[in-house]
């Protein structure tokens, strides 16, 4: 109902209209044909003998009970405000569509708990959310985690925390404003595969680095964005880490691993539909 009034969130009317429980309106009286004859009598403080003589005379259904009574207490309904229908807000465009967009999404998914509100929240599209719910789906199926509950998805822990945001996490958000990098499509490739690495290792470890091209984009990701992370080696595996004493729940390691997800998301929606993803 409130979105049929124009209001997209509950929220809106709750704080800032005030309700006036004692207008009388036209919508009330449909309401209160079903009234017991209990009810009426108690909420008009009139005597009953005198009431039930003249509903009697009227011989009338519960509308014509609630004329009368209306007409004992000296209540008119409220008459209907005019009705002044404005154009519809149009609704944002993304061209081109790019990964803050299913980052805003995600978010707003943890936040409103509500498919529509996020939709609406995140500025897309119904066909555009389809699409991006589709794909988290197989993310969920790849890794076990993904980055917003889906409809069928029954354990809550398969969904990933949205990370805090620290100090030195907002410039590698920001990669999320243009399109990847073949360094970072690279990486993301490889990390979609690696959903145990860090049962085999520990929670700091990202993913492991199989090729040289995945440890020069490692690399170039925490020299350019300032990452508190490392590439580190054991038993001749190379590893995308964070360092042993981070805090894993608090760390840049957290930012990342949403980062990765997004853009692998975003990438998979590319090689599906190509670049005209946006509609």
């Amino acid at each position: 109902m409130m979105t049929l009034c124009g209001h997209a969130l509950i929220q809106i009317p709750i704080t800032s209209y005030i309700n006036d429980p004692a207008s009388l309106h036209f919508a009330d009286l449909h309401a209160c044909v079903e009234t017991p004859r209990a009810a009426l009598l108690a909420m008009s403080g009139l005597a009953p003998g005198p009431l039930d003589m003249a509903w009697s005379r009227s011989d009338g259904g519960g509308a014509t009970r609630i004329s009368i009574l209306l007409d004992r207490v000296g209540e008119t309904p409220v008459p209907p405000a005019n009705e002044y229908r404005t154009e519809l807000p149009p609704l944002r465009r993304f061209k081109p569509f790019l990964p803050m967009h299913i980052d805003a999404y995600a978010r707003a998914m943890h936040h409103c708990r509500n498919r529509s509100e996020a939709i609406l929240l995140a500025g897309l599209t119904d066909p555009q959310a389809d699409r991006l719910d589709k794909v988290a789906h197989t993310l969920l199926l790849q890794r076990g985690r993904t980055p917003w509950i889906q409809s069928n998805q029954v354990r809550t822990r398969s969904t990933m925390e949205v990370p805090r945001r620290l100090a030195g996490t907002e410039k590698l958000f920001g990669l999320l404003a243009r399109e990847p990098s073949a360094g970072l499509k690279a990486l993301v490739t490889s990390w979609v595969k690696q959903a145990h690495v860090s049962r085999v290792y520990d929670h700091g470890v990202v993913m492991c680095l199989n090729t040289i091209e995945e440890r020069d984009a490692a690399n170039l990701l925490i020299d350019e964005y300032g990452l508190s992370m490392q590439v580190a080696t054991i038993d001749g595996h190379h590893l995308l880490r964070a360092p042993p004493k981070d805090n894993p729940t608090k760390g840049h390691h957290a930012a990342l691993r949403w980062v990765l997800a997004i853009v692998w998301i975003f990438a998979s929606i590319l090689d599906e539909t190509g670049p005209d993803s946006t509609t």
